[in-house]
This record gives structure tokens, C-alpha cells and sequence, in this order.
């Protein structure tokens, strides 16, 4: 690795999952302004993409002390059509290849200098639980998809579209697009210590399975999602990174058993083998109807008189 990729991974493993700075946690001036810098950035990273300008671009910035609030904020102004086509494009070119050695060296590198880290954070723990295990996780996969990025030699003439992301979520802040250049931060607080990540992340539940070039990149709003197939406490791993990871997660808290959502076809029955005699069924013999004797043949008295029918009887028995 270069001196570049080795001073990233120095900067990157310093991030403090949702643990708010004394300055990012006073919502002041001060923080807000860093915010705008950050933005500015990322409409320089969104005009080297389309080359379309910066001045149809959003100038929103949402800070919010309440989860809920930007989870409403981001359905209000979702990010749109030049954010849709820049995130597309960025996962494209920074997808996981299992032939790019030096990049998959460079991903198990941070994740072996940011393990201690993991082990040592409840909150992190905290909030890998209550995420959605089939999303990437934000402040995993950014930096994942930035190494690759700058190993690759990819954009390298323009400005990166995840440094300011990066940048917002080494603030102990959570970050992501609204709209067409709008930037919203949830400043969680402080004090409130784990319970009250799980609090603010509870209030808003997803039940989604599938990652879309959005979320492959860590820009969704703070949810949880419960039952079966979540509640892991993991690091890294294919899902966290989008497959950048090409190791195992490592797991302090296995998921749930999750429920199968299409079981597959139904399993195919051996053939019946031709060769074999047919069972014979053991039922019980039906009762035969019962019927009435018949009674035996009288001969005729000799004062009865006889017809001719009895006389041509007679004659046939001799």
C-alpha cells in the first residue's frame, strides 16, 4: 500500500461511530458552517460527474437533534435523478472484483486496524444490531469504496464524491443527500448513550431486503429493522462493504434464523419403480344378504285334483 492509502486508514479508524464532537454537538455556527464546506464539496463532486453545474443544485442543510426528523425530512426530498445517476455509476466503477488483489488488501488492512475499535464501542455494537443486516453499513462501506476508488486510479482529476461524507461521519454525525445537493445530519445526542441510539433509531422501521445503488453506498435514512434475520452484532463482511469484504463478518452475536422469502420450487419426488407388484388391498368381506328358504317341493294329495301341467310332470320324471 502507498503512503496515501496508509495515512486514509490512519485518519478513517479515528471515526467515532455516532459519538458527536463537543462542536458537531452544540448544533452551533461553527458546525453548521462545516456542513456547508462539506456540501460544497459534494456539488463539485456532482458538476465533475454531469458537467451540468452547480446552480440548479439544492443549498438545503438540514441539521436535526431528532432521527425521526430527517428520516421525514429524506421522504419529503429523496435524493434525485443526478444523485440517483452519480451513486449508479460510482458503484459501478468501485464494485468489488475478486481478482483486484491490491484492493482487497487494502479493505482487510482497515478492517484489522479498526477491529479494536469495534470491540471496544457499545454504540457501535448498538447500532450494527439494530440495522438492516442486508444494507451496507454507512461508515464501513464509504471508506471501503474510497480506497478502492483511489487504488483503481478511478476519478482521481476530480473531486471525490465520498471524502465529504466521509469527512461528516468522522464527526460522530449521521449524513446523507437530500434532494439534487442537499445535505441532512442527525446529530445524535451524547448523554443518552446507547439506549437512546436505540430509541431513535426504533422510531423509524423498514422491512427492505434489497440494496439499491443508494444504499450500496451507505446514503439511507437512520431506521432499524427487527425480527427474524436481524439482531447480529458483526463487522465488516459481505454485506457491510457490498462484497468489498471478501471475508467472513466477524460476529459477537450471530442473527436470528431469518425466514425464508421464496423457498424455491417444490422438491422432486423419486419415480415410482415400474417392476413392483401392485398392493393388494386387505378389506373386509361384505356380509352376504340373507334370504328366505325356499320351501321343498309338496307332492299332491290323490283327492287334489290335477291339471295337466302336474300330469305332464309326472310323466316326464318316468
Amino acid at each position: 500500500m502507498n503512503d496515501e492509502i496508509e495515512a486514509f486508514i490512519a485518519r478513517t479508524i479515528e471515526l467515532r461511530v455516532l459519538e458527536p464532537d463537543a462542536e458537531a454537538d452544540s448544533c452551533g455556527s461553527t458546525f453548521e458552517q462545516f456542513v456547508r464546506d462539506r456540501m460544497d464539496e459534494w456539488h463539485a463532486a456532482i458538476d465533475a460527474f454531469d458537467q451540468r453545474g452547480t446552480d440548479g443544485l439544492s443549498r438545503e442543510v438540514f441539521v436535526t437533534r431528532s432521527a425521526l426528523e430527517l428520516c421525514t425530512r429524506a421522504d419529503q426530498n429523496p435524493p434525485w435523478t443526478r444523485t440517483l445517476a452519480l451513486a449508479a455509476e460510482l458503484r459501478r466503477v468501485t464494485a468489488c472484483s475478486p481478482i483486484d488483489r491490491p484492493c482487497i488488501e487494502a479493505v482487510a488492512a482497515l478492517r484489522s486496524r479498526w477491529e479494536p475499535g469495534f470491540r471496544q464501542s457499545k454504540r457501535w455494537q448498538m447500532t450494527v444490531s439494530l440495522l438492516s443486516p442486508a444494507w451496507a453499513v454507512p461508515w464501513i462501506v464509504q471508506p471501503c469504496r474510497e480506497i478502492t476508488r483511489t487504488i483503481r486510479g478511478v476519478w482521481t482529476d476530480r473531486p471525490s464524491p465520498l471524502a465529504p461524507w466521509i469527512a461528516l461521519w468522522s464527526r460522530g454525525v449521521w449524513a446523507m443527500p437530500l434532494g439534487d445537493g442537499g445535505v441532512g445530519v442527525w446529530v445524535p445526542p451524547v448523554d443518552e448513550g446507547e439506549e437512546g441510539i436505540d430509541r431513535a433509531l426504533s422510531q423509524r422501521l423498514v422491512n427492505e431486503w434489497t440494496q439499491t445503488d443508494l444504499t450500496a453506498l451507505g446514503f439511507y435514512a437512520p431506521h432499524t429493522q427487527r425480527g427474524p434475520g436481524c439482531g447480529g452484532v458483526e463487522f465488516f463482511g459481505y454485506t457491510q462493504t457490498d462484497l468489498l469484504d471478501q471475508q467472513e463478518p466477524l460476529s459477537l452475536r450471530p442473527r436470528a434464523p431469518a425466514m425464508a422469502i421464496n423457498p424455491g420450487p417444490p422438491p422432486v419426488m423419486p419415480p415410482i419403480p415400474t417392476n413392483m407388484p401392485m398392493p393388494t388391498p386387505n378389506l373386509p368381506t361384505p356380509p352376504r344378504p340373507v334370504t328366505a328358504e325356499a320351501e321343498p317341493a309338496r307332492e299332491p294329495s290323490p283327492d287334489e285334483p290335477v291339471s295337466t301341467l302336474d300330469r305332464l310332470r309326472r310323466w316326464f320324471k318316468k
